[in-house]
């Protein structure tokens, strides 16, 4: 029997992106996936800090939506800590 070479495609794109998270306004951009097109959109919800010289802990929630329609609702949470050396 005759073998036939496996084919392998691949694809690469830019790798460019930001997420903007501001409370109360949405932000949204177009995503190429290489087979078509989307709009998302993120919007803050809610931001807590204590964050001061020392530290301190930094939250804030978001919704991502996909073509006008909520898929996640996301909370991001970050602890600061100052590391004092001996």
């Amino acid at each position: 029997s005759r073998r036939h070479p496996r084919r392998i495609r691949r694809r690469s794109w830019p790798s460019r992106s930001q997420l903007i998270v501001e409370q109360g306004v949405r932000h949204q951009c177009q995503y190429d996936t290489g087979y078509g097109s989307m709009t998302i959109g993120v919007m803050g919800n809610h931001f807590d800090s204590t964050l001061s010289e020392q530290g301190g802990h930094l939250s804030f929630g978001y919704t991502l939506d996909i073509e006008a329609t909520v898929a996640t609702e996301n909370t991001v949470s970050i602890t600061i800590k100052e590391i004092l050396a001996n």
